[in-house]
């Protein structure tokens, strides 16, 4: 029940203020049929939605907005915790992710005008498309990624 309070939280947000979106990993891939457990809420928004997004969850906020790069990501972005879930905002802004396979750094082309209508906890959201969301987590290649990778091709049939 919390991650549908924390995906409420910034999708009642978003919304209000027109903010477009894109929900993208392990909740785009639930919105496509995947059934393993989620460990956050991940969404891209435009770079100049950012200030405004951070200053609304200021009270809950535990990183950003910022530059974040790990072995994974480089991105800009800011994360909250509600109701103890994770919610991670990135910006479409110079994103990057590593591809295992390649050993190289990708650029992600965030394309709010691609996405699709899923039902989300009741309601519809912007989820990513699911050949874009095949892709990156096919090349993100973390096990976590790949297991979505095999439930949604599953699921899919």
């Amino acid at each position: 029940m919390s991650y549908e309070n924390a995906f409420h939280w910034i999708i009642d947000f978003l919304e209000q203020e027109s903010v477009p979106y894109m929900i993208m990993g392990g909740l785009a891939a639930y919105a496509y049929g995947s059934e393993r457990e989620l460990y956050d809420v991940d969404l891209y928004i435009p770079q100049l939605a950012l200030a405004a997004v951070a200053d609304y969850g200021k009270g809950a906020k535990t990183f950003g907005p910022s530059r974040y790069k790990d072995e994974f990501w480089d991105i800009e972005g800011t994360q909250f915790v509600v109701d103890s879930v994770k919610v991670e905002i990135t910006t479409d802004h110079n994103c990057r992710f590593f591809c295992e396979k390649d050993s190289m750094w990708i650029e992600q082309n965030i394309d709010f005008d691609s996405t699709v209508t899923k039902t989300l906890f009741g309601r519809e959201v912007e989820v990513m498309r699911l050949d874009h969301l095949l892709s990156y987590k096919a090349q993100l290649a973390r096990d976590v990624d790949l297991d979505d990778v095999c439930r949604l091709e599953e699921a899919i049939g």
